[in-house]
């Protein structure tokens, strides 16, 4: 039952350390005015800010009890290193319901209000710079993390927020980890030759309206997240998304999370190359997945390889298929779109040559929902998926791979399924075609009755079965109350609307007596409040662990709401959820009993009904609306079900990359002028000193010392800053502290830019790219252990960030290498040629590859216009200061506590 999920959190021996500890965090009641809305939009934007900031209100809160308590940070360490403590749940009450409702959904998708959950982070392959045993000796050591998450409810919506406390106590990094992960664009990209991505990959997350970007000729990309919010064009030549699992035994799942948030044209053979194993027990969320929210089509008659590879699990979510050719999947395909029948809706994947050029005359169009896996002629094999490890119990679906599942219309030509096909629409199947397990269909069916056996190898479900009759005295039943199941009408408000406002109202509490009453403090989005009823049709109320009923703050009994009509029971008396209290079934005259199909039926039939199967064609969690959201009329989107959800969604990504949803970032994160802190003069970004004056060292501002720059300053043509100064030089920069270095409108050739590193100079150092005229041409900015052959591993910190005022750009030619981490969204960078530095990439994944990087570290830019000959961003490091990241003082240490931008 329902109230017996809020009486105790089942199996957790960390309620235990919970109430030893006694933490109760109480927010302060308050009073929040609420301004009248000017629409659903706005309301819906005023629900979402409020749940985020409540949600953080409470992580925050949990964090000042650390500081307070040490017992609090002690359970915060255990976490994870205790097998006895795999999480933890405080309790956190918000007073004020306008605020919203904190809470969590556990491993069974059930909501826990009043509380949030403390988890482990495996091996996360992050460093910090600290005295580690308490000598005076600092250095890079390894760190372990656990994740805070907080979840808060505002009427309809939900946010959740998640932040990150390193366990070690910290000190003073000289970087502060973060994550933005390896090439994040806010406009898109157009990659002409050779790029390689490692770390993390985004498209377009700035762009309001989605684009279109393209990519081409043997691009790589091994990311954790590629995030595209655009159309895509996928050049010619070998383009890949590689799936690999990370080298750590307890690494995060899923390993590879691929979203076009468009339509996918391909010209190529090739997509997805799996290249990993799933060793231990999964669920759903755990499985690597390509998700194509449009339609995914070609501009030939030439086959697609989409996924290929080892078999390994693996989800394809595709809007509408529509192949001009052959497809072959390793995975199961789930076709999300339903044929609405309506022209207006159709698709046009656009078609953009390799230099980001439109050719209209190569664009494909397709009809939404109606999908094809094989055309005549051609073929199309999708494969089961080979694993030793098996899905978990608690999965929202169980899948063994090989399947389709379709919501719309599905043509099968000379096409081998090794699986099931399951089509809510109608189906058409050509002779050709093998299908290995069973076909369901809900709509109409085409095939050939005298080659069923030879076609579907398992059984049909479809209609009413055919060839069968009905036996007398019995019924046939779809989505209803089973026969054996009492309904009981739940106790139904309508709520008082909020003077002023606009779909707001006052919620209405029940009392004992089953009398309604306005709670003037709490303001919800629905015109109904629903309280469940007991057996006897008396309200329940909430109880506490030793059965005493639970109050508000103003000692109001709480009843226990629904959102259905009606609370139902079995013959037992024991209440059960609507969703098994109704289904499809078979009844007969004078008794209570649940009939099955055969039981119902006599005579010889073509196929078994397609009731009897028992459950929808297309498995309801699966559907995009529950496993991403949905976007209204208007282009908002919302996550319905954050239950099921598995899909990253562009709020997430713009949320960790610190921007907000209209696509802009925080000024206070992504510097576009070198703060005042740094400024001899407030204010004046002129204040700085030169470090060049007509061309020669300036010696007047002790700026230089022992050949290296040594404090901030600007390297820029004093004289004309409008024209580029030339280097003639190598520059040296000896960081004592962390400094700023603007570079304005710069021409370097064969010289570089190092940051020399020492007992003595280990600061941060800030470059700031200013102007459209900055050249580098076989120039690097490295650090003095930069050689060719230098193994770096993929959580190599540089110490070195750039940030770029408005409108500026870097273009880089022939060999050149920068290291550190970009967090310039206002930078146009362009690149020609490979890197200048041969290195040995250890990378996450155990690999050990020679590259010639371009970016060594990680970039956040605006776009990139030119990448070709083998352009290549290898992550390394940790990405620059994190979301909100802030440090706290403990009785046990400082801590770190951030929210991670990488995606």
């Amino acid at each position: 039952m329902k109230t017996e999920k809020k009486k105790t959190l089942r199996g957790s021996i960390l309620f235990t350390v919970v109430c030893v500890m006694a933490l109760l965090i109480i927010f302060l009641t308050g009073t929040l005015a609420l301004a009248s809305a000017a629409g659903n939009r706005a309301h819906r934007s005023y629900s979402v800010s409020q749940a985020n900031y409540t949600a953080r209100a409470a992580i925050a809160s949990f964090t000042e009890a650390m500081k307070r308590d040490e017992r609090i940070v002690a359970a915060v360490q255990a976490v994870g290193s205790d097998p006895t403590v795999p999480a933890l749940h405080p309790q956190v009450i918000i007073n004020d319901k306008t605020l919203g409702e904190i809470g969590y959904i556990d491993s069974h998708g059930d909501w826990i209000k009043d509380h949030i959950e403390v988890t482990h982070v495996p091996n996360t392959g992050a460093y910090d710079y600290y005295d580690k045993k308490g000598d005076g000796n600092y250095g890079w050591y390894p760190v372990d993390t656990v994740k805070i998450t907080a979840t808060c409810k505002v009427g309809k919506e939900r946010e959740t927020v998640s932040a990150y406390v390193q366990k070690a106590p910290s000190s003073q990094t000289v970087t502060n980890g973060g994550g933005i992960q390896g090439l994040q664009e806010v406009g898109g990209n157009s990659f002409a030759n050779g790029a390689l991505i490692t770390g993390g990959l985004g498209v377009g997350i700035g762009d309001t309206v989605p684009g279109l970007h393209h990519f081409h000729n043997d691009s790589k990309v091994e990311t954790t997240l590629t995030y595209v919010n655009s159309s895509l064009c996928g050049g010619t030549s070998s383009f890949e998304i590689r799936v690999k699992k990370p080298d750590r035994p307890t690494a995060e799942k899923p390993y590879s999370q691929t979203v076009i948030d468009g339509n996918l044209l391909m010209e190529n053979n090739s997509f997805v190359v799996l290249n990993y194993e799933m060793t231990e027990d999964y669920t759903q969320k755990e499985v690597p997945y390509l998700f194509i929210n449009g339609m995914l089509t070609q501009d030939q008659q030439s086959q697609l390889n989409l996924v290929r590879g080892n078999n390994a699990p693996f989800n394809v979510f595709i809007g509408t298929l529509n192949p001009m050719g052959p497809v072959n999947i390793q995975g199961d395909l789930y076709l999300m779109d339903k044929n609405p029948h309506d022209p207006s809706q159709d698709y046009t994947a656009e078609y953009m040559d390799r230099d980001g050029n439109r050719n209209p005359s190569k664009d494909v169009t397709g009809t939404k929902g109606v999908n094809y896996f094989g055309r005549p002629g051609q073929g199309g094999q999708l494969y089961a998926w080979v694993t030793s490890a098996v899905q978990r119990q608690e999965t929202q679906f169980g899948s063994t791979g090989g399947n389709i599942y379709c919501m719309g219309d599905l043509n099968l030509s000379q096409a081998t399924v090794r699986g099931d096909v399951r089509v809510e629409g109608d189906c058409k199947v050509d002779d050709n075609v093998t299908i290995q397990g069973d076909l369901v269909v809900h709509g109409n069916l085409t095939i050939n009755e005298n080659k069923l056996k030879d076609i579907v190898k398992g059984e049909i479900y479809y209609g009413a079965g055919g060839g069968r009759t009905l036996k007398a005295g019995f019924s046939y039943h779809e989505d209803e109350v089973y026969p054996d199941i009492t309904v009981k009408d739940n106790y139904i408000f309508d709520n008082t609307p909020v003077p002023e406002s606009e779909g707001e109202y006052y919620k209405t509490l029940i009392t004992q007596e089953g009398e309604g009453i306005d709670d003037l403090t709490t303001i919800v989005n629905a015109s109904q409040t629903k309280y469940k009823v007991d057996f006897d049709g008396k309200p329940l109320f909430e109880r506490d662990e030793e059965g005493n009923f639970i109050t508000d703050s103003e000692g109001r009994v709480v009843g226990i709401t629904s959102e259905s009509d009606h609370t139902y029971y079995d013959a037992d008396k024991n209440e059960v959820e609507e969703r098994d209290a109704k289904g499809t079934y078979y009844s007969k005259e004078g008794d209570t009993k649940r009939y099955t199909e055969d039981e119902a039926y006599e005579g010889q039939a073509k196929y078994k009904s397609y009731a009897s199967y028992g459950q929808p064609a297309y498995p309801t969690k699966m559907q995009r609306e529950y496993i991403w959201g949905e976007k209204d009329e208007s282009g908002v989107f919302t996550v319905k079900h954050p239950e099921t959800k598995i899909i990253k969604t562009l709020h997430e990504v713009r949320e960790a990359l610190n921007y907000d949803d209209e696509g802009n970032y925080k000024t206070d994160i992504y510097h576009t002028s070198v703060p005042d802190e740094f400024l001899p003069v407030s204010g004046d970004q002129d204040s700085l000193p030169y470090a060049y004056i007509n061309g020669a060292r300036n010696g007047s501002d002790q700026l230089w010392s022992g050949g290296a720059i040594t404090k901030s300053c600007i390297i820029s043509n004093k004289e004309n800053e409008s024209q580029q100064l030339t280097i003639t030089e190598d520059i040296h920069i000896k960081p004592l502290s962390e400094m700023w270095v603007v570079i304005k409108n710069i021409n370097s050739n064969n010289h570089k830019i190092i940051v020399d590193r020492d007992a003595t100079a280990d600061g941060k150092v800030n470059f700031l790219i200013v102007g459209k005229n900055n050249r580098l041409e076989n120039t690097s900015i490295i650090t003095n252990e930069v050689h060719n052959n230098m193994v770096v591993k993929y959580d190599k910190e540089w110490g070195i960030e750039y940030y770029a005022a408005p409108n500026a750009e870097l273009q880089m030619y022939n060999n050149c290498t920068l290291v550190g981490t970009f967090k310039a969204p206002e930078l146009v960078i362009g690149c020609d040629n490979q890197g200048a530095y041969s290195i040995q990439y250890e990378d996450e994944y155990g690999n050990k590859e020679n590259k010639n990087p371009v970016v060594l570290g990680s970039a956040l830019v605006q776009k990139v216009t030119r990448a070709v000959n083998n352009f290549s961003v290898i992550n390394s490091g940790n990405g620059g200061v994190g979301n909100g990241g802030s440090n706290i003082e403990t009785a046990l240490g400082r801590f770190e506590i951030k929210y991670l931008m990488g995606v």
